[in-house]
């Protein structure tokens, strides 16, 4: 009863903090454009001011809402790339299967004859049994049946159980690595190609991770699927923001697919039990995903930043047509492009990531993003990755933790756009902060 009891503070605990930090994460990072709190992202949209005065980009405004506002192909154009994120979602999900310990029983113990004159055996238990003192060591090992994860395939327990916390962590390496790199290759080559590259990246090398047989190769394998999340989450929702008019940016970004996109990992993982066929299967899901999203159009506002008129006008086209509204007259809007940036003031102007740093207004908007990004993804990763803490059946775990952000999501946007963005989040953080706090204290206590 004690136990039980304790699980489920534990669950509770997990799940309140879990809704506190998926609100700050949904939030609006600078200007119009809306995205996560990181702060690469706000690049793209210092990009766009640093090329285009803010009456040109009025009229991309005004330009939205003549083909159609929020039309048929938005709704279809956001689907598509939220459903997208089963190939994103699912590959960082699934470290939290892949690597659990399903439990495992000491076969063979290896003893000092010293240490067996002294050992008491009537108490000991050989599961989860890894030595009884520093003269012995489990050499092998018997695990569960009824699952197959990296720990159980490569015998990642006792001493070798921080590869598992490793290939974790050099994942998130190189998705740090891809945000950097991913920022500087959306702008300049536009935000398809980068989503596209991402993509592709996390595709193949989750095949990679189907035929790996050892946990070194492994753990590079982890390191460029990183890279390739990366470089899919920079642009994700900008590439759906652009599209869409400035009132519907919040929703559009704060969708609640992506929980419920999560929430299926849990009935793939009970359905499957096998660490190399979720790679396989999330295989052939990217493969779908990559051919959808190669279909769907540029953005026209990166285009028009570009000065890529021809493209530009083909893919506002695609939106009115399949919007059923009149082509609307571009010669104006692309005039007045041409003259903001071929201006003596933005003709040599070199946009790349150092503008975050150029004023201080910038770097003080750039910490502090960095601060809150750290801490609100920190806690999504560590609630979502560490479920080995939480004993209780992992795929109702998974379930629960990704259903609560369901609700705080669609709050985001009647909130934030009634409210404002800044003392919202404020408050969101305060008691996020609160409640880790309160989690850990209780804990504590409880061991």
């Amino acid at each position: 009863m004690v136990k039980a009891s304790k699980n489920t503070v534990k669950i509770t605990q997990a799940l309140v903090i879990g809704i506190l930090e998926v609100i700050p994460s949904g939030n609006t990072a600078m200007g119009n454009t809306v995205s996560s709190y990181n702060p690469l992202l706000c690049f793209l949209e210092v990009s766009y001011r640093n090329k285009l005065t803010m009456i040109v980009l009025g009229k991309l405004e005004q330009l939205i809402d003549d083909i159609g506002g929020c039309g048929l192909l938005q709704v279809i154009f956001c689907l598509l790339v939220h459903c997208s994120s089963f190939v994103s979602l699912w590959s960082v999900m699934s470290m939290s299967f892949i690597g659990y310990n399903p439990g495992f029983t000491c076969q063979t113990l290896e003893l000092s004859f010293d240490l067996l004159s002294v050992l008491n055996t009537s108490n000991l238990s050989p599961e989860d049994l890894c030595s009884t003192g520093k003269d012995s060591a489990c050499k092998t090992y018997v695990f569960a049946n009824d699952m197959n994860t990296i720990v159980s395939e490569w015998q990642l327990v006792c001493g070798k159980r921080w590869i598992v916390a490793f290939v974790i962590s050099i994942q998130m390496v190189g998705m740090l690595v891809g945000f950097i790199i991913a920022a500087q290759i959306a702008d300049l080559f536009g935000r398809k190609p980068t989503i596209l590259i991402g993509l592709f990246i996390i595709t193949v090398f989750n095949f990679g991770g189907y035929l790996s047989n050892s946990y070194g190769a492994y753990c590079g394998i982890r390191f460029v699927i990183g890279i390739g999340l990366g470089f899919y989450y920079t642009v994700q929702k900008p590439f759906m923001s652009e599209l869409v008019p400035s009132r519907w940016r919040s929703f559009v970004v704060c969708c609640p697919i992506e929980p419920m996109v999560s929430m299926t990992f849990a009935f793939a993982v009970w359905w499957l039990n096998d660490w190399k066929l979720i790679h396989l299967l999330v295989t052939v899901i990217g493969v779908v995903m990559t051919v959808i999203v190669y279909l769907v159009p540029e953005s026209f506002r990166w285009l028009l930043s570009k000065m890529k008129f021809e493209r530009a006008k083909r893919s506002i086209h695609c939106v009115a047509t399949m919007n059923r509204v009149p082509m609307p007259d571009l010669k104006r809007l692309f005039n007045s492009a041409v003259s903001e940036i071929e201006s003596s003031s933005h003709r040599n102007n070199k946009t790349n990531t150092s503008i975050l740093w150029a004023s201080k207004d910038l770097r003080k908007t750039t910490m502090s993003l960095s601060l809150l990004w750290f801490c609100a993804h920190a806690s999504w990763y560590a609630t979502s990755l560490g479920l080995e803490s939480i004993p209780v059946n992992i795929y109702l775990t998974i379930f629960l933790i990704n259903l609560v952000d369901v609700p705080s999501l669609l709050l985001i946007s009647p909130i934030v756009n009634k409210f404002g963005r800044k003392k919202f989040c404020l408050v969101i953080c305060i008691m996020s902060c609160l409640f880790c706090c309160s989690s850990g204290i209780l804990q504590h206590f409880g061991n």
